[in-house]
Order: structure tokens, then C-alpha cells, then sequence
């Protein structure tokens, strides 16, 4: 019995190491997003004197 709990533990462990690691690929994505949009902000402002983000984005910034 608890050799089978400590298998199912380490077993719960990678999951959820697995899971952290999927979950890093997806921030560094978000992250070029976040950037790219920033940049796209910045040449609106530049360029438009563009009022300031969105509500829906205001969180981001």
C-alpha cells in the first residue's frame, strides 16, 4: 500500500512538473505577444497620439 502511494505521489509530481513546463512555453509566448503588442502601442502613440489602452488591455499595462 505505501509503496504504491509513493509511486502515485512521484507519478502526481511529473504531471505536474509537465504541466509547469507547458505553462512556461505558453508565458514566453504570451510574453512575445505582450511585447509585439506594446510595440504596436508605442508606434500608435507615436504616430496617432493614441488614447490610452483599452479597457480590456488596461490590466496588462
Amino acid at each position: 500500500m505505501f509503496v504504491q502511494f509513493i509511486k502515485y505521489f512521484i507519478i502526481q509530481i511529473m504531471h505536474k512538473f509537465n504541466e509547469i513546463k507547458a505553462m512556461k512555453k505558453d508565458f514566453i509566448l504570451l510574453q512575445s505577444v505582450y511585447n509585439s503588442f506594446n510595440f504596436f502601442n508605442f508606434f500608435n502613440f507615436v504616430f496617432y497620439k493614441a488614447s490610452p489602452p483599452c479597457k480590456k488591455h488596461k490590466n496588462l499595462v
